[in-house]
């Protein structure tokens, strides 16, 4: 099979923890999870058939923060516009949706084809019953209006050139075998115009008949439930808007990532392990998603951990800091300190959880001797890695010569506070492009996605790090860092952070601007008794406080510009 190296670009659509349904590509082909076919979408115009895959004028964008993707490309006298989006009804189920917004009729073809955004798959038999198509005796695609006219494909000639040539055929019960397994079946549908059509893939084949397709909740009620996810965690608010619309979409990316028992392998991964499924489940901890804490119970009590299962002792840690609750550790202690004494794979973060959490269970000796074995990663992490000379702004590359979004995106969390890092988050942004998604690796010249997972989890976790970075380093012992960097650019300008777990507790600040100086606005509710030092180093070095809630004028940061005076307070 010859994969795609060049445009492995998509978006993740699911639910709340329901793990990844599918994933959608930029001209709105989707490609369930797990399957070996994809359907497609194609458009008969006024003028001639129009297929997104190849038409030059095709916009898409994410609507709202959460995964919802809408897909416009133009025809006479208007746009056709494909949507997509995910819902929990009938067992799980992907609704794509195909409205008219041009001032005459059109016909929209729903393809089922043996093809994927990492290249060909296979279909064996595809068979129209009623509004269903099946896929290799599995039902697949329910379609929420009686098609007009079908096509069939195979290795010799596919289904498109029987519907461009306008050679389909009435209804009735058709099927295609293919010994090859390229099979493929096309249903056209009239949509007349300023109306829409559906269609939804199945995750359980076993709901076709149940499915009530037109009465799933509509685009609006999805991207509104998405909106109301998103704030009901943690609130970050960065003078970079760009920025900040990459960390909501990074969280949507992580809540569809899990589900119930784990972190299953993303479209595209090649090295796809513990340490990865820890990374995205402890970015989850750190946004105090309490979810995260049912699926570790579960991945626990399914698999008890072994040897090399360390990052997930930390895992456990962290994610019992990040929301101060340290039962989960408790109850499996006894299975988690011999795998934390090995040489531990996740890293120094990791590793001083573990101990912060054995001497908040009291386990004071056992902390200091772990800790200890760890001290020089302890150290390493604590002072970041400094720039190398000639490239201490660059991003990182793999061995395929790739650009590679996971540890660019960990180098410049790195360098924080210590070189510079603007031009590497300013292309950690732009790599997420229109729809913000990120892949494992962007490939050099073409800027798409050319290596790894499609719409990875990894970079994800690694982006959402990174913004929780930039507004607090929570990694030292009883000890908040706030903005431990500040762009020039966020200068002047007001930063907000609500409901942020860290090590130290739940925090939230805001910065507001008096002229050159800088107001900050603290709360913190700390999860034990003992102080907690503050500190604001991006924008006045000489500043901390012990105190949990206060309000405070900085010193100006060197060239910070004059802004009209701001007030505000969380009282």
């Amino acid at each position: 099979m010859v994969e795609n190296v060049t445009g492995r670009d998509g978006v993740t659509l699911g639910t709340m923890l329901s793990g990844p349904m599918a994933i959608a590509d930029q001209r709105g082909l989707v490609q369930p999870t797990g399957s070996d076919w994809s359907l497609d979408w194609w458009v008969g115009a006024d003028d001639r058939w129009h297929l997104p895959a190849r038409e030059v004028n095709v916009r898409q964008a994410r609507l709202g923060d959460g995964p919802v993707l809408e897909t416009a490309m133009r025809i006479p006298g208007g746009d056709a516009v494909h949507r997509c989006w995910a819902v929990e009804d009938g067992g799980g189920a992907v609704v794509i949706e195909v409205e008219n917004r041009s001032m005459v009729p059109m016909a929209v073809a729903f393809a089922v084809r043996p093809v994927g955004l990492l290249g060909v798959g296979r279909i064996g038999e595809a068979r129209l019953e009623g509004n269903t198509i099946y896929v290799d005796g599995a039902a697949a695609v329910v379609l929420g209006k009686k098609p007009g006219l079908l096509a069939r494909g195979g290795r010799i000639r596919d289904s498109v050139h029987d519907v461009v040539e306008g050679a389909s055929i009435a209804p009735t019960v058709e099927s295609v075998t293919d010994p090859d397994g390229m099979a493929a079946l096309s249903v056209v549908v009239p949509v007349p115009h300023q109306t829409a059509v559906r269609c939804v893939v199945l995750r359980d084949p076993g709901r076709a008949d149940s499915v009530e397709v037109n009465e799933l909740a509509t685009v609006e009620q999805v991207v509104a439930g998405w909106d109301r996810h998103l704030e009901s965690g943690v609130s970050i608010v960065l003078p970079d808007a760009l920025l900040t619309a990459a960390f909501l979409a990074a969280v949507a990316r992580l809540l569809v990532a899990a589900d119930e028992r784990g972190v299953p392998s993303p479209s595209g991964a090649t090295d796809w392990g513990i340490d990865a499924e820890a990374e995205v489940l402890r970015a989850l901890g750190r946004l105090g998603r309490r979810e995260v804490q049912t699926v570790l119970a579960q991945r626990w009590h399914d698999a008890p951990p072994g040897r090399g299962d360390g990052p997930l002792v930390g895992l456990v840690a962290s994610v019992g800091a990040a929301l101060g609750d340290d039962r989960l550790f408790d109850e499996y202690l006894s299975l988690l300190l011999p795998l934390a004494d090995e040489s531990y794979a996740a890293g120094s973060r990791g590793r001083s959880d573990v101990a912060a959490a054995l001497r908040r269970l009291g386990h004071v000796d056992a902390a200091d001797q772990f800790l200890a074995k760890g001290a020089s990663e302890v150290a390493d992490a604590a002072a970041g890695t400094p720039p190398v000379d000639g490239v201490d702004d660059a991003t990182a590359a793999t061995p395929r010569g790739l650009l590679d979004v996971v540890e660019t995106a960990r180098s410049v969390a790195r360098d924080l506070g210590l070189g510079p890092i603007d031009a590497r988050l300013a292309w950690l942004v732009e790599a997420g492009g229109d729809v913000r998604s990120w892949p494992d690796a962007v490939h050099p010249r073409l800027g798409r996605g050319g290596g790894g997972a499609i719409d990875s989890p990894s970079a994800a976790a690694a982006l959402v790090d990174l913004v929780v970075g930039l507004v607090v380093d929570d990694r030292g012992p009883d000890q908040l860092r706030l903005l431990p960097h500040v762009p020039v650019g966020w200068l002047g300008q007001p930063i907000d952070v609500s409901d942020l777990a860290t090590s130290a507790g739940v925090l939230s600040y805001a910065v507001r601007w008096h002229g050159e100086r800088p107001a900050l606005l603290w709360e913190l509710v700390p999860h034990e008794n003992g102080p907690v030092v503050l500190s604001c180093p991006g924008l006045d070095e000489s500043w901390s406080s012990t105190e949990p809630a206060g309000e405070v004028l900085l010193e100006a940061p060197p060239s910070a510009p004059t802004a009209p005076a701001e007030g505000g307070s969380f009282s």
